[in-house]
């Protein structure tokens, strides 16, 4: 995990606004570019003129990634350690769109609670994450899984009794109100 950057460096060189979740490049110093095979006034001038100002990122796989000091970063960890001062264990968007990085969207999480806020699978087939159909049996299955632990809810002629049922576990295990979504 790339996590060499400090907080100090990072708001030296970015901005955040909080509100909208964009980054841009603040101008930057000579000494960032010190080393260089070329004098380093000239590389930061020339970088300065190029990216200052700008928005920073790319998206890839939905979402928003820079390469900052010579390694790739998730923008949402950047913004992360831009707003606490410390690299988080896992950031998950709460409203399940990985490119949406505004700070009321971020909250630093651990695997089995990111897991409680997944959209549905591209792969579903019944529309509800968790219920299935059984040709051998007739029925429609429901289960869900928390912590490890898989549970079976039970077989239901109805497809809407199976996702009832798979919606009430939901709840009772904690589940974000957004998982499974669409």
């Amino acid at each position: 995990m790339a996590s060499e950057l400090s907080a100090e460096q990072i708001r030296e060189l970015m901005h955040y606004d909080p509100k909208t979740g964009i980054c841009l490049w603040k101008i930057r110093d000579s000494k960032w570019f010190e080393g260089n095979s070329r004098d380093a006034e000239w590389c930061c001038n020339a970088w300065n003129k190029r990216y200052a100002g700008t928005k920073i990122g790319r998206l890839s796989k939905g979402y928003i990634e820079a390469r900052i000091l010579g390694k790739m970063y998730g923008m949402h960890r950047v913004i992360w350690l831009y707003m606490t001062g410390k690299w988080p264990l896992l950031v998950d968007h709460i409203n399940g769109n990985p490119s949406d990085n505004r700070w009321k969207n971020l909250r630093e999480t651990d695997q089995a609670t990111n897991n409680k806020n997944l959209r549905q699978r591209s792969d579903n087939k019944s529309g509800a994450t968790g219920v299935y159909f059984q040709k051998s049996t007739g029925k429609w299955q429901s289960k869900i899984k928390s912590s490890g632990v898989d549970y079976h809810l039970g077989a239901y002629q109805k497809r809407e009794d199976a996702i009832l049922a798979r919606k009430v576990a939901e709840k009772c295990l904690g589940f974000h109100a957004n998982h499974g979504r669409k």
